[in-house]
C-alpha cells in the first residue's frame, strides 16, 4: 500500500479537493483505494455523502489503539466501505482532538497511526490522507505514517508560507525521527489565469524541481456552492476545466508515486 499525505499549514488551499478527488479517481481506475480524513472539519466525508460525527473512525482508531486494553476496535471495523466503487473511508469528527489528549503521553506515539494503518494495508493500493492545517500531533502522525507528501498552495503569500511550514516540520522530522515522507510535490490550487498572485504562485511552484511541479487546478467558480455536498467534481460536471485539470494531475501523481506500477 502507498501512502500519500495531502497537507499545508494554511487552510482553504484545496487539500480536501485534492485529497478526495486522486482517491476518486483511483478507484475508478480499479485500484483499492482508503481515504483517511485526518482533519477534524471532517470534509472528506462530505464529498462522498459520508458524516464522520455519526460513525466510529479516527477518535476510536488513535484514543483506543490498544489491542490489550479496554475499548479497542480493529481497524477493518471503523472502516466505512464502498462509499463509492472500490473507495473506502475512515472517518473523523471534532473529537479528533480528544483523542490526541489521550495518546499525548504514550511513548513512541508518533507511530500509532502507522502501526494502525498496518492492520489493514494488506487490502489496498493506495491510502490517501487529507491532513488539517493545524500543527498538531494528528498531523505528524498523518506525516509519519506518510511513504509521500503532496502540498496544494493557493494563490497568495499566506498559502505559500503553509508550503514553507510543512516543509520545514518535514526537515525536522528528517533529522530527530526514523521516518518522514518524500516530498512528490506542489500543487498550485484555485488558478485565475488573469490574476497577478496566480502569476507569482506558478513562479513560485517554477522553483522547485520539476518532477515536483504537480500542476495546477483551476478555481471551480460555478460549482463552488454544490462542492462538498455528496458528489465530486466528476460527478457534478466531469467535462469541467477543474475536473480536466484533475485528470492531468492524477496521471503526474500516478508517475511520481509509482501508482503506475501498482497492479490494478
Amino acid at each position: 500500500m502507498i501512502t500519500v499525505a495531502i497537507a499545508a499549514e494554511k487552510g482553504g488551499v484545496g487539500k480536501t479537493t485534492t485529497a478526495t478527488h486522486l482517491a476518486y479517481l483511483a478507484a475508478q481506475q480499479g485500484r483499492k483505494v482508503l481515504l483517511v480524513d485526518m482533519d477534524t472539519q471532517g470534509q472528506s466525508g462530505g464529498f462522498l455523502n459520508v458524516n464522520g460525527k455519526n460513525l466510529p473512525g479516527m477518535y476510536e482508531a488513535l484514543a483506543f489503539h490498544d489491542e490489550f486494553k479496554r475499548g479497542y476496535t480493529p481497524m477493518k471495523d471503523l472502516v466505512q466501505k464502498e462509499v463509492r466503487p472500490n473507495l473506502d473511508i475512515l472517518p473523523t469528527s471534532p473529537a479528533l482532538g480528544e483523542a490526541e489528549l489521550i495518546i499525548a503521553s504514550v511513548p513512541n506515539r508518533e507511530r500509532i497511526l502507522l502501526d494502525r494503518l498496518a492492520e489493514i494495508k494488506s487490502g489496498y493500493d493506495l491510502c490517501i490522507m487529507d491532513v488539517g492545517p493545524s500543527t498538531n500531533l494528528s498531523s505528524l502522525l498523518a506525516l509519519y505514517a506518510a511513504d509521500w507528501l503532496l502540498i496544494p498552495t493557493s494563490p497568495g503569500l499566506a498559502s505559500r508560507q503553509g508550503v514553507e511550514g510543512v516543509l520545514s516540520r518535514v526537515d525536522v522530522m528528517t533529522r530527530r525521527l526514523d521516518r518522514a515522507p518524500k516530498v512528490a510535490g506542489i500543487l498550485a490550487t484555485m488558478i485565475r489565469e488573469k490574476e497577478i498572485a496566480t502569476r507569482e504562485l506558478l513562479k513560485y511552484q517554477r522553483s522547485f524541481p520539476e518532477e515536483q511541479r504537480a500542476g495546477k487546478v483551476h478555481h471551480a467558480a460555478e460549482m463552488e456552492r454544490e462542492l462538498g455536498k455528496g458528489q465530486t467534481i466528476f460527478e457534478l460536471n466531469a467535462d469541467s476545466i477543474p475536473a480536466r485539470d484533475y485528470q492531468q494531475v492524477f496521471k503526474w501523481f500516478c508517475d511520481r508515486v509509482a501508482l503506475s506500477g501498482v497492479a490494478k
